[in-house]
């Protein structure tokens, strides 16, 4: 269901006066000798309807830093979404989509209804922007205090077995942590293309004990790495990815939907620009059931040998993620 612009911003305004509201503020204290932007002492709310303002005068750059200041104060899903609009008007739909992404896994975990169009917008952006970026699944590899970069470029952990956007394109990705050798992996991704990429770090070599008269201390091996599990978080990868697709263009096939059911009422419609509408539906629709299959499969077969396939030392952990979430099981077997 789609909304007048005019309306949509002033649903998004209200809501966002009274999430601000009730949102705990938490302010960055200045350095020495500096004096804090008024953006990050004013009133959330002044400072919100100046940002929606300066949208709407179409000063996309001059609003954007006043979006990413509420972000950081309030932490609303209302002016992430005016993040990922200026973003998309300012010709950066990477970095847009990861803040569409954002607005999802946001406004998901507030549990809040008020947020519903907040999410729907988030949704119908990400998939007008589908087709324009490339997305990167990184399955992370199991060792502690695991470090990721892609392009040279620290990963955050939030997206670590999240579908990461990226320009189309060849991209580096690098994994290390104490104890471990580095690994790197390469992808090249066409717009519109997911990939996973799989990191396996590998213990390093024990130093040589110097030389003693006495016996040698007695180490205990590295545990093997099963590539098993590594095949269980690449079908994780694909069952989110499956998912996340089953969700965009199951929503847009219902919009479609209601939309025809708004014009024609139950009967067929008859024109050509209907029944063009129509068939999109049913193609989306098509899109929708498959990717359901697929991240069903995917995630009951990455969760499957992940749970099933024992290591040395296992523990079960969920890590959530925009758009879905990691999951992790260590244990003693």
């Amino acid at each position: 269901m789609s909304c007048e612009p005019g309306l949509r911003r002033a649903v998004l305004a209200a809501i966002f006066l009274g999430s601000s509201l009730s949102t705990p503020v938490a302010l960055a204290q200045a350095p020495a000798g500096t004096e804090p932007s008024p953006a990050a002492t004013e009133d959330a709310t002044v400072v919100f309807t100046r940002a929606a303002k300066l949208y709407r005068e179409r000063h996309y750059d001059q609003a954007l830093p006043l979006f990413e200041s509420l972000v950081e104060r309030t932490n609303s899903p209302n002016a992430r979404l005016y993040v990922g609009h200026c973003l998309v008007k300012l010709g950066r739909p990477v970095e847009a989509y990861r803040a569409f992404s954002r607005v999802l896994g946001n406004s998901t975990a507030l549990r809040d209804d008020k947020y519903d169009p907040t999410r729907e917008a988030a949704r119908q952006e990400l998939y007008a922007l589908e087709q324009r970026v490339a997305k990167l699944v990184v399955a992370p590899a199991e060792a502690p205090g695991l470090r990721i970069q892609v392009d040279g470029q620290p990963l955050a952990p939030e997206w670590y077995g999240a579908a990461y956007a990226v320009e189309p394109g060849e991209h580096r990705v690098q994994g290390e942590a104490d104890g471990f050798e580095p690994a790197s992996r390469s992808a090249t991704l066409a717009a519109g293309e997911t990939q996973t990429v799989s990191l396996v770090l590998t213990p390093r070599a024990a130093e040589p004990a110097p030389a003693s008269s006495g016996p040698a201390p007695v180490s205990a091996a590295a545990p093997s790495r099963s590539p098993l599990r590594v095949a269980g978080w690449v079908a994780i990868g694909v069952g989110a990815t499956g998912l996340a697709v089953f969700t965009i263009a199951g929503l847009s096939a219902k919009g479609v939907h209601d939309n025809l059911e708004a014009d024609c009422g139950s009967a067929p419609c008859s024109d050509a620009g209907h029944r063009d509408d129509a068939a999109r539906g049913k193609t989306l629709q098509t899109v929708a059931n498959v990717g359901l299959v697929a991240g069903l499969l995917g995630a009951a077969g990455g969760a499957a040998l992940l749970l099933f396939v024992p290591t040395p030392e296992t523990q079960a952990s969920f890590t959530p993620a925009p758009g879905g979430g990691v999951v992790a099981y260590r244990g003693k077997f």
